[in-house]
This record gives structure tokens, C-alpha cells and sequence, in this order.
């Protein structure tokens, strides 16, 4: 009675397990331990690495190193860090798929660098930026002052709070 079918043909090797819905499991022999190292689960046609439940189509227990990834990363990404690398960008799609982007980039560092993103709701303001700086984006009364080259003040300009 065999539970597995192994024949090949034109597309390959093909292994396949004869009993409806069973699952197949890969072992090695890890100094003397027998351990599994990839399932795939038959009545779900999930592949698991590194656990013998697959929850997903591909789901891996353990770090993944790969050297590229296509489509869409979709659903939540959950971690305390993400690192991008040289000359890497964010590019964030608008409501409407078009040919329009806004990525987000860095310049060539100097220094260590922290930018803090407050904890309110609103725009972000560039230096690119015309005329969306309203009174109500300011908290409270501010003031410039043009100093002379010994530190006097020579003019004072205020502007209203909100």
C-alpha cells in the first residue's frame, strides 16, 4: 500500500502523495535528531518552513534572507524597526492609481539623525511649500527679529496665534 506516487515526465520529478488531503513532511537528521524542516499541508496546499502548521500559503517560523521580493506587501507589518538601504526610497501611491508618487528619500547623511514625527494631526510643511501655512498652525504669537552683528535688536516682526 503506497501512500506516495514519485514519477517523471517531461515537467520533472514529480512527488505526490496518493491518499486525499495527507500531508507531506521533509526531514533530515540533525545529529542524530530526526527534525522537520518543511510541510506541506495537503488538505490546504500550504507549505510551512520551519513549522509543521502552515497558516498561510508560505509561512515561515525563523528569519527570512531573500534577495529580492515582487508584488505587493499587503496586511500589517509588524516590527520595531525597518532599515532601508542605500539610495533606498518609500513611494506612497495617492487614492488614485496613476502615474503620480510622492516618495520619500534622504539625503547623503553627515551625522547620526533623528526626525520625530509629533503626535497631532496635520500637514507637513517643506520648503517647497506656497502658502499653506495658515494662523491657525501656530500655537501661539510668534516673532522674528533681525539682530544686528553685535546681537541688538534692530526690527521686530510678530505674528498672530492662533
Amino acid at each position: 500500500d503506497n501512500d506516495l506516487s514519485i514519477t517523471v515526465d517531461g515537467t520533472g520529478i514529480n512527488l505526490q502523495n496518493t491518499i486525499q488531503n495527507t500531508d507531506i513532511t521533509f526531514k533530515v537528521n540533525d545529529g542524530g535528531t530526526p527534525s522537520t524542516v518543511m510541510s506541506i499541508d495537503g488538505s490546504e496546499s500550504r507549505v510551512g518552513i520551519g513549522t509543521t502548521s502552515p497558516s498561510t500559503k508560505l509561512d515561515v517560523s525563523g528569519t527570512v534572507n531573500a534577495t529580492a521580493f515582487t508584488g505587493p506587501i499587503t496586511g500589517a507589518v509588524t516590527t520595531s524597526g525597518i532599515e532601508i538601504t542605500q539610495n533606498g526610497t518609500i513611494i506612497f501611491e495617492g487614492s488614485t492609481d496613476d502615474g503620480f508618487e510622492t516618495t520619500l528619500t534622504v539625503a547623503n547623511p553627515t551625522a547620526d539623525r533623528t526626525i520625530t514625527i509629533p503626535d497631532v494631526t496635520g500637514s507637513v510643511v517643506t520648503t517647497g511649500d506656497s502658502g499653506t501655512v495658515t494662523a491657525a498652525m501656530m500655537a501661539t504669537p510668534t516673532s522674528l527679529q533681525i539682530l544686528s552683528s553685535t546681537g541688538s535688536v534692530l526690527k521686530t516682526i510678530n505674528g498672530a496665534g492662533a
